[in-house]
């Protein structure tokens, strides 16, 4: 009885503290511009870019997932995927370089599936260490875009 009412006090604690976030969200964004940026779109650019998000998460899910259940094969991939949705939301309201989703997704693994922490946490940094690898082999075709569009021209430069 005490572990329950203990619980329902954490769960609420947590409710609260997302409400507030939210509500902190809501009252410093700039409603206009995004307003206003939102007005420009097409329906069918939003829908694209719905379709794209998703996709991102799915394919981004799958890679995590494939890595879990090289280990623990009783793990189902909707759970995975709701996990890393909620836990983008943790990243994206922590201050600095986006983090905090980790530690939400090794405990995950641990509470509900049994994992121990080592093999929980082997699986975020591989998931993590795969992710870095791909950005870094993006990166040259990004520069490569910049360059050859002229962004980083000496004409348009804000730097001299």
């Amino acid at each position: 009885m005490k572990t329950k009412l203990r619980s329902w006090f954490l769960r609420l604690f947590l409710i609260i503290i997302l409400a507030f976030l939210l509500w902190w969200v809501v009252r410093n964004a700039p409603r206009a511009e995004i307003w206003a940026a939102f007005r420009e779109l097409q329906l069918w650019e939003i829908a694209v870019l719905m379709a794209a998000n998703t996709m991102l998460y799915v394919l981004v899910t799958i890679r995590w997932w494939l890595i879990v259940r090289a280990d623990a094969r009783h793990i189902p991939y909707l759970p995975l995927l709701g996990v890393r949705v909620s836990v983008f939301g943790v990243s994206y309201f922590t201050y600095g370089p986006q983090v905090g989703e980790e530690p939400l997704q090794v405990l995950f693994l641990q509470r509900k599936y049994g994992l121990t922490y080592t093999r929980a946490t082997a699986s975020v940094l591989m998931d993590k260490s795969l992710e870095f690898l791909i950005d870094f082999m993006l990166l040259p075709l990004g520069l490569s875009a910049v360059f050859r569009a002229g962004v980083l021209t000496e004409s348009n430069s804000s730097f001299s």
